[in-house]
């Protein structure tokens, strides 16, 4: 996961954009841009137990292993689908800061508190389903994946002054997950049969405050919505929502599947 950029994150003008897969920048011709569900992080409280606990009561398989975002301060868990996946995302001390990152490690903070900062919990990873970042038609930023490889860049969306805003980004094309989800399914499909019967998610629903709102929401993002609201909790969607099943986790998680 990739939160907001440390001051020396580099800011690129759209005239000059770069497309990130894995390596550094290449100038690219301008066309509309679709971005597509990657996937979605909430922060959580450290280890995540009752986000993970409501969610396997709920019907949910939720991977234990833990993923340790070294360099960045943070760690995760997750629940895998046959299109994205859901991650339960913590500010954890025992994994390292690298100098680059005290910032982001700020922000993740920020959005563990979100109550009482008014900062979004929620992330949100794409990937290009057509175009190039020279075509976003706003200044974007990029961060380096120090978890990865030290040539591996993130894309990020939201900018500077949005320091509340939902944190937007585009994955590395060699990283997201429409490139190692199908190999995925097949070796583990333990991890996506799911008891409540759910396949895919269909629609990422984000509600929130104005300020919790990016500049980034106005482009064209398949499968996810941003809605007003007095307080931020988001709306995800499994397989159109047919069975007509709802589980609000509210206030604990701010979090409501419909299935």
């Amino acid at each position: 996961m990739i939160a907001p950029a440390p001051p020396t994150v580099k800011i690129l003008a759209t005239a000059a954009l770069v497309m990130v897969s894995g390596s550094m920048p290449a100038v690219l011709a301008a066309q509309g841009p679709v971005l597509e569900l990657d996937h979605f992080y909430v922060v959580v409280p450290p280890g995540a137990s009752a986000a993970a606990q409501a969610l396997r009561r709920a019907g949910l398989v939720i991977d234990p292993r833990v993923a340790r975002h070294g360099g960045e301060g943070t760690a995760s868990i997750a629940a895998f689908f046959e299109n994205s996946y859901l991650e339960l995302l913590w500010v954890d001390s025992s994994v390292a800061v690298d100098s680059a990152h005290h910032q982001v490690l700020a922000d993740f903070q920020r959005a563990a508190a979100w109550r009482e900062s008014g900062a979004s919990p929620f992330g949100v990873g794409l990937h290009f389903l057509s175009g190039s970042p020279a075509e976003l038609g706003f200044p974007v930023r990029i961060d380096s994946a120090p978890d990865i490889s030290p040539d591996t860049w993130y894309i990020l969306l939201r900018q500077p002054a949005e320091s509340l805003a939902v944190d937007l980004f585009i994955m590395p094309d060699n990283r997201a997950v429409n490139t190692w989800l199908p190999r995925f399914r097949s070796h583990r499909p333990d991890l996506l049969a799911h008891p409540m019967g759910s396949r895919r998610i269909t629609r990422i629903e984000i509600h929130g405050p104005p300020a919790q709102r990016p500049r980034a929401a106005d482009l064209d993002l398949r499968l996810i919505q941003f809605e007003p609201a007095p307080e931020a909790y988001v709306v995800i969607e499994l397989d159109g929502g047919q069975l007509g099943q709802v589980w609000d986790f509210r206030p604990e998680l701010p979090l409501v599947l419909q299935h």
